[in-house]
């Protein structure tokens, strides 16, 4: 098993949220069936309205994203193709909850329209067997070295529960029959390789991206600063031809701005965040200078990033369980919560 897989527990947590980054490298041919499935599931209203029905009756599922990643690296010998040499499926979920039970139950309900997702993958065991499914997704998770969400307060349920309170159930009626609206979140990965040997610096500079305490508020994840940011992790995938730094952003609106605010943010400090932390992270990405070196210059390095995008907005496939509700949003939700008046213990879902 390689450094960073995860073992028998697997995926890391912040507030009330946790992540999960399973990489499946496919079977021969399997990009081709996934390329024309995630078309038709993004295309087709009802059947992505049919696909993601049961799995939002699981209520614990924030955000989840399927993408249908290039190989790392150009093959030599296509024939005796590596995983790192296969196009691979990346899902990454934001949940709350134990990971072996969501797991579980996720194999127990998901529908066929998502499970032939799944079945591309090499080495796919089922589900008919929900211990053996998550063994096997337990063999490809990598564990984030850092993980981030905007309301650490608060569950997939709470939201849900407070949205319902609120605007009636006639929301989550709305939100159903848009398709659930996967336009209304954006992901942005960066897939960026890092340098000879930086593979231990990255790992240390990733796990303290969380700044210290400042008084007695708590630290905000630098990521997080803009106020347009769901969640945020940083995965070190370590490979045998060499690693990479894969940076996810769930957030609202471009990816652009958000990035240049928090390089400006981070070269400029204040006094919660007077150190650099994106810096000394990414310094460690060939071709990126050491943010203290005079060759440091936050427009080209905006750019660099931008670049390592993989290019994936039509092969992938995303659900929310709130879209259209933003950052902001549901801070001022949990700001004056109502639901709590006909919710006292908060455990109740509504369906």
């Amino acid at each position: 098993m390689l450094r960073g897989v995860a073992g028998p527990g697997i995926g890391r947590e912040d507030g009330r949220a946790s992540a999960l980054e399973v990489l499946l490298p496919l079977k021969r041919g399997g990009r081709v069936w996934l390329v024309l499935w995630l078309g038709l599931l993004r295309t087709s209203r009802p059947l992505r309205q049919r696909a993601f029905r049961e799995l939002d009756e699981l209520r614990f599922v924030y955000a989840i994203r399927w993408t249908l990643v290039p190989p790392f690296e150009r093959a030599r010998r296509p024939w005796m193709l590596r995983p790192e040499d296969r196009w691979q499926l990346l899902f990454q979920s934001n949940f709350d909850g134990d990971w072996d039970e969501y797991l579980e139950n996720f194999a127990s309900v998901m529908p066929k329209g998502l499970a032939s997702l799944v079945w591309v993958g090499s080495g796919y065991t089922g589900l008919t067997s929900p211990d053996l499914f998550k063994r096997y997704a337990k063999a490809h998770d990598h564990l984030p070295e850092h993980y981030a969400s905007a309301y650490v307060d608060l569950t997939a349920g709470d939201i849900r529960r407070e949205i319902a309170d609120r605007y009636g159930r006639g929301a989550a009626k709305a939100i159903h029959q848009g398709g659930y609206s996967e336009e209304a979140l954006s992901w942005t990965n960066l897939v960026l390789p890092l340098r000879a040997d930086r593979t231990g610096p990255a790992v240390r500079a990733a796990r303290a991206m969380e700044p210290p305490c400042v008084g007695d508020e708590e630290p905000t994840p630098l990521l997080l600063l803009s106020g347009a940011v769901h969640f945020a992790r940083v995965v070190v995938l370590q490979l045998p031809t060499g690693s990479w730094l894969m940076i996810t952003l769930t957030h609202d609106g471009k990816a652009r701005p958000i990035l240049a605010d928090a390089l400006r943010r981070d070269r400029e400090g204040d006094a919660e965040h007077p150190e650099p932390v994106l810096g000394p992270l990414l310094s460690h990405v060939l071709g990126v200078p050491h943010p203290d070196s005079p060759a440091w210059d936050d427009d080209r390095v905006l750019e660099l990033l931008l670049a390592h995008r993989p290019r994936t907005r039509r092969h992938s496939l995303a659900y929310c369980a709130y879209p259209g509700f933003t950052v902001a949003d549901i801070r001022a939700l949990d700001a004056a919560p109502s639901r709590h008046d006909r919710y006292p213990s908060g455990d109740e879902q509504v369906s």
